[in-house]
């Protein structure tokens, strides 16, 4: 009797892994700019990608895997403190429900 391999969980959506952007995007950037801005986000966020396939074989091959890994997750560390420490990035803040559970914008 052969058992079944299990199927590899889908990998996350752009959807998904956009999401934490989305809310402040849209509540930031005048609604007739929206889709300028939205395109120039998504090339911004995919137009390296390319680059880092490329990279990623010979960089492995020379450092180890392991370590490749760890300068790649060193990276997105670095990035993420770097937007962080931003004050446009910490100036951020949801609006507070209205009194009564309305919508901020009397909706």
């Amino acid at each position: 009797m052969t058992a079944t391999p299990e199927p590899a969980p889908p990998h996350p959506s752009p959807t998904l892994t956009a999401l934490p952007a989305g809310p402040p995007l849209q509540r930031e950037v005048p609604e007739a700019a929206l889709s300028r801005v939205s395109s120039y986000d998504w090339f911004g966020s995919l137009a390296f990608a390319p680059l880092g396939l490329l990279v990623a074989g010979p960089v492995a091959a020379h450092l180890g895997v392991s370590r490749a890994l760890a300068g790649c997750a060193a990276l997105i560390v670095l990035a993420t403190a770097a937007a962080l420490l931003s004050p446009q990035v910490r100036g951020l803040r949801a609006p507070r429900p209205a009194p009564g559970g309305e919508a901020p914008d009397g909706s």
